[in-house]
């Protein structure tokens, strides 16, 4: 309905008092079908016996009804018990006294490196870094980012993208892959979780998701991941759900989308692009803590 709206009486239909009133009509409307769908369940009857509405909402229509031997009555409205009701108010309240405090609290946003510094010679990978078009800045909203291909001794170069987000709290967050892939014209043709081995024994594998892309005749293997403050995290939801927490907890809601992507060269297989990017993977973890701190 916004979309309509914008289209034919512009932009201001999608903000301000305009936008709160069509939620609520939409609401509206909503409860209205609703109301509606349910009272045409009951009338068309379980056994050839019409309910009437009262009776699917489960309330009293008659406070005198008599119960016949051997049926079982559901609990109307009247008769439920008073804790549920009374521990949701209380809920509610302490939330709404809470709010204010946990909105105005200031948000702590650690000191870091910026990624311009990111070292463009990683052992054996030199990199070379290109700018993002101002629409995708403006689109994307991070705080700082990096962009740059990176080539080895053999095989495909990675094309190694960072964007960082000192706060999350106000609406800019990353943008997974998986929604923005598909609006360059790219197909995704598999997607799968898997780990790559640290370059140090004593540390942890890296859980990545990867993705193989086509368009035309030109297929990728894509791997990124989520550095939310001292997590790694591949799962999207697990990245808006500690982002909650840690708004809570600890004040902050920092992190960045790290994501890595190589081609399959002609006459190559996806093997080859995956030894690639889990090389490069191996050499640039451990220097993200710099600019993606813990």
């Amino acid at each position: 309905v916004i979309g309509v709206l914008v289209e034919y009486f512009g932009a201001g239909a999608a903000d301000g008092f305009l936008h709160l009133f069509e939620g609520w009509v939409i609401f509206l409307i909503s409860l209205a079908i609703l109301a509606l769908v349910m009272w045409g369940l009951s009338r068309i009857g379980s056994g050839g016996k019409q309910q009437s509405f009262s009776d699917l909402l489960r309330l009293p229509s008659d406070s005198k009804a008599v119960v016949r031997p051997g049926t079982v009555r559901s609990p109307s409205l009247a008769e439920a018990s008073p804790a549920p009701f009374f521990c949701s108010v209380g809920l509610l309240v302490s939330l709404a006294v809470a709010s204010p405090y946990l909105i105005s609290r200031d948000e702590i946003v650690p000191a870091r490196q910026a990624l311009l510094n990111f070292p463009m010679q990683v052992q054996q990978w030199q990199g070379s870094t290109f700018p993002l078009e101002k629409e995708y800045i403006e689109t994307l909203k991070f705080d700082d980012y990096l962009l740059a291909d990176y080539r080895g001794a053999a095989g495909a170069p990675v094309n190694f993208y960072v964007a960082y987000y000192g706060s999350q709290r106000k609406g800019q967050s990353a943008h997974s892959p998986r929604t923005c892939i598909p609006g360059g014209g790219w197909e995704i043709t598999s997607l799968r979780t898997m780990e790559v081995p640290a370059s140090d024994v004593t540390a942890a594998a890296l859980q990545v998701n990867r993705l193989v892309i086509q368009k035309a005749e030109a297929k990728q293997i894509v791997y990124y991941w989520f550095k939310q403050r001292d997590r790694v995290l591949a799962n999207e939801y697990l990245v808006k759900l500690f982002l909650f927490w840690d708004a809570l907890a600890k004040q902050r809601t920092d992190g960045a989308l790290i994501r890595l992507t190589a081609s399959v060269l002609p006459g190559h297989d996806e093997d080859e692009a995956d030894r690639v990017l889990a090389d490069f993977t191996q050499s640039v973890n451990p220097l993200m803590s710099r600019y993606v701190p813990d």
